[in-house]
């Protein structure tokens, strides 16, 4: 009987000690991006992890955790990430949100980053990537995308599935958005890190439907409405009339009448503003994102993701 009673209590605190603190232990080569783990405010609240954030090939100790209430009553978010590399004194980082998924990319040897991306169980709110400096034992914001204010989807970040490694200095990033005029799409952005800062190559990504080349999209009962050929083609229907602009913020261009069809290009962005780039009739047009837009086109509202 004392030998049951041990045994279960050394599985208790085993399970107990999965459930508190997440812990990866890798080995890590130039080309490389892996996620972590994902802490929260209130649950699993530390990680644990080996790996390389300087570049001479032995594995750091990365240890991060979370401090603070959570959400309040008055939609106030209180939540602080502490980072710690090597046992060092570890540095704050403010949170927006409650769920932290943290991953690491290596583009080379000298390139090593932390993305940590803070947000709900299916939406992030922030995308920051930091990137540890060994001289002053400090984290560095390289780069925190908001995507105009749009939050994007997680369905890949725990497998970092969004992100292409380029090169020793280059990436790209997929990600998912959902805005009311197209209902999902991916926007892929690509990123180039120099002098100390991760930067976009342009501030207008490509951009496709989810149902692009999608088989589903044409064998899925529920989508067969007359449209799926349509975004299979990244094409879209216009349910009344549209108009589009030369640039973002600029003078009228063109106008799309109900039943026309136009092509989705690209997904611009830029500070607090989000734009989504259609070509018609050989022009390109801009057309700003907002709340008011359902019904836009055909078929849309059906396609929602939630």
């Amino acid at each position: 009987m004392q030998i049951r009673k041990k045994i279960s209590v050394l599985i208790s605190t085993f399970v107990f000690l999965l459930l508190f603190c997440a812990t990866s232990v890798t080995a890590h080569a130039a080309g490389t991006k892996e996620y972590l783990g994902t802490i929260f405010v209130n649950g699993t609240s530390a990680l644990h992890a080996k790996i390389d954030l300087t570049g001479d090939g032995k594995a750091d100790r990365l240890d991060a955790w979370m401090t603070g209430r959570g959400w309040s009553g008055n939609s106030k978010f209180d939540g602080t990430l502490l980072l710690s590399v090597n046992g060092n004194k570890a540095q704050q980082i403010g949170l927006t949100d409650d769920t932290v998924i943290i991953s690491y990319v290596a583009l080379s040897k000298s390139v090593q980053m932390l993305r940590i991306q803070t947000g709900s169980s299916a939406y992030d709110s922030d995308d920051l990537w930091v990137k540890y400096n060994k001289s002053v034992n400090k984290v560095k914001v390289v780069l925190n995308e908001k995507l105009g204010g749009l939050v994007h989807g997680l369905e890949k970040y725990r497998t970092v599935g969004d992100v292409t490694i380029i090169n020793k200095n280059a990436m790209k990033i997929k990600y998912f958005i959902q805005p009311y005029v197209t209902g999902p799409i991916y926007a892929e952005y690509t990123y180039v890190y120099s002098k100390g800062s991760l930067k976009r190559k342009s501030n207008t990504a490509v951009a496709t439907s989810m149902f692009y080349k999608s088989q589903g999209s044409l064998t899925v009962k529920w989508l067969q409405d007359g449209y799926q050929k349509y975004f299979y083609g990244n094409k879209f229907v216009a349910a009344k009339q549209l108009t589009f602009y030369h640039s973002p913020g600029g003078k009228k261009y063109f106008s799309l009448k109900k039943n026309d069809i136009a092509t989705l290009k690209g997904f611009y962005s830029k500070g607090k503003n989000s734009y989504l780039v259609f070509r018609y009739n050989n022009k390109k047009g801009y057309i700003k994102i907002g709340r008011n837009q359902l019904n836009s086109f055909y078929g849309v509202t059906r396609r929602y993701v939630n």
